[in-house]
């Protein structure tokens, strides 16, 4: 039995969770330890928001989930529309109209090979694939979207693109881990991650923008080029905000107007304070603002949103 807390314990309870072609409560999912998924992160994710019924972008997250599952040698044998309708029953099963479903493909078992224990080349087998839906996790916590977060640029570095590399999401992460003891003690909750020339490109768990003199600057490059972030584009096009990718350095992040960081967790979430330094007037500034409202609205907007078939 595994040990958790009742606020867990009840997230669970309310998480259903799709393996393999069957359905499961987050309590009774399970995965071998042998996984490549787990032993060896072998694995590409992705995480789509569900507000009022309503996925944004749910043909960019599909996507971009196949993008990595090729880009990483992983394959499953559903199509992109059979695909979506296991993310549908899985949302339809878990009754939840608020919430965060993902998807994940690892490599399945990799035994080990030989009497020295060694790996040999990884066979040619389908994947494993998981969804499942949980209650909505807003990063921060929601009241981080009236207050803003603070953030702090940590020694420790984004992998280079030479490695890893962050156009697929994948669970390589224990650089983000490291990044995030260093706050501990600090009254931070954003680590913001560099590249090893020191540029700032994204944080652990979102992208990255700011705003100068009326003008979006979001960095571009080796990051994960977030569904969120294009949903930003599409709403600057919108509100005549011009966007810019760019490269951007803590001394710009530090003397920005505003900054806010976009994810399927949490949305727009504005940056108030990084490393000791206050952004702005230190709130969440009126372009932020501008574009929170928006984003919620297309997060309804069938234009950008697909309506889960049956969840009522």
């Amino acid at each position: 039995m595994i040990k958790m807390d009742k606020e867990t314990r009840e997230r669970l309870e309310k998480t259903v969770v799709y393996i393999n072609g069957e359905y499961c409560s987050g309590i009774d999912a399970k995965i071998s330890i042998f996984d490549a998924g787990f032993s060896l992160g072998a694995t590409v994710y992705d995480t789509i928001s569900l507000r009022n019924g309503f996925l944004i972008k749910l043909d960019s997250h599909v996507r971009r989930f196949y993008e990595g599952m090729h880009a990483y040698g992983l394959e499953i044998s559903l199509s992109k529309e059979d695909f979506k309708e296991v993310i549908f029953e899985t949302a339809r099963r878990s009754k939840l109209k608020e919430a965060e479903i993902y998807e994940a493909s690892t490599y399945g078992i990799f035994p080990l090979r030989g009497r020295s224990g060694e790996l040999g080349p990884p066979p040619e087998r389908e994947s494993t694939l998981i969804v499942y839906c949980q209650p909505y996790i807003w990063i921060g916590g929601q009241e981080a979207q009236k207050i803003g977060v603070k953030a702090r640029i940590p020694k420790i570095k984004d992998y280079p693109i030479q490695c890893v590399g962050n156009r697929a999401k994948n669970w390589n992460r224990l650089n983000y881990y490291l990044a995030a003891m260093e706050l501990r003690g600090t009254d931070a909750t954003i680590p913001l991650m560099t590249d090893m020339d020191g540029y700032v490109g994204q944080g652990t768990q979102a992208n990255l923008w700011v705003v100068k003199d009326g003008k979006l600057f979001t960095p571009g490059g080796n990051i994960l080029y977030g569904i969120t972030r294009e949903a930003v584009f599409d709403i600057a096009k919108l509100e005549n905000i011009e966007a810019i990718e760019t490269r951007l350095t803590p001394y710009e992040v530090y003397n920005a107007d505003e900054a806010f960081l976009s994810s399927s967790s949490g949305g727009l979430i504005p940056i108030i304070e990084v490393d000791k330094r206050r952004i702005g007037d230190g709130k969440p500034g009126p372009i932020t603002r501008r574009l929170t409202d928006a984003y919620w609205k297309m997060h309804v907007d069938p234009k950008y949103a697909t309506k889960v078939p049956g969840l009522d």
